[in-house]
């Protein structure tokens, strides 16, 4: 039983063996597939070295390294050159399992770094990553896998890792990421302003079918990872399906809605990615959490893969660093959030995260330490990257002296479109080539385009000669056009200089009539206010004449006046003397009442009643005399005032005597007056004839100058006519001259064109 249980595990893992070396051709399909058809070739050798390197190197050393005697956990220290394990039949299908391994951690970088490295600094970067950096840390996490003792120091602390999402997977992805930093973009990758080139599959089926392979494989690499033929190669079947299932399908719906429509290469990515992340967990993921742990690596892909190329410029000519680095990363970290807590080894979920998390930053350490160091060395001691020329032309030829004859029928035809080619020479091929109908076809066009090139050789030359012919003439004819032009420029120059002459000519002689007839209105308002003042003054001598009538009454009056006046002064005066008379007499009864008064005194009682009677005498005398005094002061005061008057009356008297005797010259002045403006308006009236016979005149000539100015007009309108025709003709001219300098360049680039075939005669 035990013979036939041995032989049921050797047999299993020499299956899954089989299936994880046809991941081998996968891998290959798939680099082939994205990358440019002219580096085709060189990618697939590299598969092919991937596994004839990592099997001598990995069995003969990396063996021992990874699976040998503990050295505390760090290294392995016995089993190198296959010591030891001849021992049990089973080593050697164990060995063949690791070998097939390793050979795809070191594939991984193959394809991010594909297109520009040499291929003998790829074969470096091979044996180390097989001999060194895959090995060693592989101990850390799987040393007790082959003698079940000797634990590496991440696996005693309870890492998982199932099938290598970080041990295979990620290892190769950080190390990929440290060469394509240190190997640099690919040409034309990045513009001089950043922005990204997409470059295109060169075959999306072989692509495809490179995907499928190594899902298929992946069958044998995650199921045959149990080292034993048992029923728990079902589940992990299962969840390794549902993981590429849910990766693929949620990239193909982040790519629809990111770019309008599902990229190829993002969904051969994604059902990648899943494959990826199920790896580390797949035989203790419940299948729910392997569909969600894939789904999660399909949509992180993605994201990963545009910032990596878009954000930090790092060329991934296939996406290995996003697909085998970060989702292997992921995957790892998945086990520890979605695993049954059973299947753990630590004893809470928070612990088993925190050493997935240790796991995953040492293997980002170490590898990618170790290939910026090896990758480093290697960039300043060797040449590690291609010529410029050499990428160009694709590493098929460069680095394998090989060729696709799809490939050289298309070089042969870029060659000729940049008229590079030798139309004399055919593509040779053989009889039966999948291109040789083709190319027959190819060589037909030839020498049907080399009669055509000739002619166009010997055509262009005539044409050329033609060319220069014409040029020559239409040089001569722009020549006369210039002069012509500058003569007719000249004579509409003067002309319109004569018409704006002529325009200010018309403009002075309008202002001149419009002065005149101004004058004109002028002298006839003069000799209107002419005829008014000779009226006006024949008016105002016959008011003279009343005004001195008037005088002379007035100087009798006068004269009446002034007789009055001596008569009231005459009875002023006697008016005086008697005022002066009743003066005395209210004096002398005042003095016989003062009299009276003192014998009234002297009678005593007896006199009392005289003595009031000479009391009232005595108001009455000096009442009279009060009167008397208010009379003379009215008196002389009437007097004063007529005096005065009098006086005034007198000089108003005089001066009206002086008014008189002016306007008694007034009407001989007028008179003369009116002589004098009668012999003024009559000269108004002859000079207003004479005007009238100026604007006449000036009317006419005004009129004759309006007739030239319209000569002058159409005869500028003509020149302008003219010069307008010679300037578009000149216009014409020298576009034609400069058509024909540029038909010149064009036969001679064709000239130059067509003579760089080589061509029969």
């Amino acid at each position: 039983m035990e013979t036939i249980e041995l032989n049921m595990n050797v047999l299993w893992i020499v299956i899954a063996t089989i299936l994880v070396f046809f991941m081998q051709a996968g891998f290959t399909l798939l680099e082939a597939g994205v990358v440019r058809a002219k580096n085709s070739i060189n990618v697939a050798m590299k598969n092919v070295i991937d596994l004839l390197i990592t099997t001598i190197v990995f069995a003969l050393v990396g063996f021992a390294l990874m699976f040998g005697s503990s050295s505390s956990g760090w290294i392995g220290l016995d089993g190198f050159f296959l010591r030891g394990l001849g021992e049990d039949p089973y080593n050697w299908a164990f060995l063949l399992f690791q070998i097939v391994f390793a050979g795809t951690a070191a594939t991984i970088v193959s394809g991010a770094i594909a297109e520009r490295v040499k291929f003998g600094a790829y074969i470096i970067g091979t044996i180390m990553i097989s001999a060194i950096i895959y090995p060693i840390f592989g101990h850390w996490a799987w040393g007790s896998l082959w003698n079940g003792e000797d634990q590496g120091w991440l696996e005693a602390l309870g890492f998982i890792d199932f099938a290598g999402s970080t041990v295979v997977h990620s290892i190769g992805g950080w190390v990929a990421l440290a060469a394509t930093i240190i190997v640099g973009p690919r040409i034309g990758k990045y513009t001089s302003t950043g922005e990204t080139q997409k470059f295109a599959m060169s075959n999306a089926v072989l692509a495809v079918t490179g995907v499928f392979i190594l899902w298929l494989g992946w069958f044998g690499f995650n199921a045959g990872s149990t080292g034993i033929a048992d029923v728990s190669i079902a589940l992990i079947s299962l969840n390794t399906h549902f993981g590429a299932v849910s990766g693929g399908t949620a990239a193909l719906i982040i790519s629809w809605v990111l770019d309008k429509r599902p990229r190829v290469e993002d969904i051969l990515n994604g059902i990648l990615a899943g494959l990826v992340s199920v790896t580390a967990g797949a035989n203790i993921l419940t299948p729910e959490f392997a569909l969600i742990s894939g789904a999660i690596a399909g949509v992180l892909v993605i994201f990963s893969l545009r910032l990596i190329d878009s954000v930090f410029k790092i060329d991934d000519a296939i996406g290995a660093i996003a697909v085998h680095g970060v989702c292997g990363a992921w995957g790892t970290l998945a086990l520890a959030l979605f695993a049954p807590i059973e299947n753990l080894v630590r004893e809470t979920r928070i612990e088993q995260i925190g050493v997935q998390l240790l796991g995953i930053g040492t293997a980002f350490v170490w590898a990618f330490g170790m290939g910026l160091i090896i990758y480093g060395i290697m960039k300043y001691t060797m040449k590690i990257r291609v010529e410029k020329e050499e990428e160009e032309a694709g590493l098929n030829v460069s680095e394998h002296g090989a060729s696709i004859s799809v490939l050289d029928t298309i070089v042969a035809m870029n060659e000729i479109a940049a008229a590079k080619g030798d139309l004399t020479k055919k593509i040779h091929y053989e009889p039966g080539e999948d291109m040789a109908e083709l190319n027959e076809a190819f060589n037909t066009v030839l020498t049907t385009l080399n009669d055509l090139v000739h002619q166009v050789k010997t055509q262009t030359a005539n044409v050329l000669s033609t060319t220069g012919n014409v040029l020559s003439l239409s040089e001569d004819s722009k020549q006369s056009a210039s002069l012509q032009m500058t003569e007719i420029e000249e004579t509409y120059s003067y002309v319109t200089q004569s018409e704006k002459w002529l325009e200010k000519e018309i403009e002075v002689e309008n202002q001149v009539i419009a002065e005149i007839q101004q004058a004109f209105s002028s002298i006839e308002t003069i000799g209107n206010q002419l005829n008014w003042i000779q009226k006006e003054m024949s008016d105002i001598s016959s008011f003279v004449h009343e005004v001195g009538e008037l005088n002379d009454d007035v100087h009798q009056k006068m004269s009446m006046f002034n007789e009055n006046i001596s008569k009231i002064t005459n009875y002023a005066n006697e008016s005086g003397q008697m005022i002066d008379i009743i003066t005395d007499v209210s004096e002398q009864i005042n003095l016989l009442s003062l009299n009276a008064s003192i014998e009234a005194a002297r009678a005593g009682e007896s006199g009392r009643g005289f003595t009031i009677v000479a009391n009232e005498i005595k108001k009455l005398a000096l009442k009279s005399k009060s009167s008397t005094e208010d009379i003379r002061k009215m008196i002389q005061q009437t007097t004063q005032e007529t005096t005065a008057g009098f006086s005034e009356v007198i000089e108003l008297s005089k001066k009206i005597d002086l008014l008189s005797t002016e306007l008694s010259k007034m009407p001989k002045r007028f008179n003369t007056i009116d002589e004098k403006v009668y012999q003024v308006s009559h000269f108004m009236n002859s000079f207003l004839v004479t005007l009238e016979r100026v604007n006449q005149d000036t009317v006419t000539i005004q009129g004759r100058r309006y007739e030239q100015q319209d000569s002058f007009k159409k005869m500028t309108g003509r020149m302008e006519q003219v010069y307008q025709n010679m300037k578009t003709n000149l216009d014409l001219t020298f576009d034609m001259v400069e058509k024909i300098k540029t038909m010149k360049k064009q036969n001679e680039q064709l000239q130059h064109s067509v003579s760089q075939f080589v061509t029969a005669k």
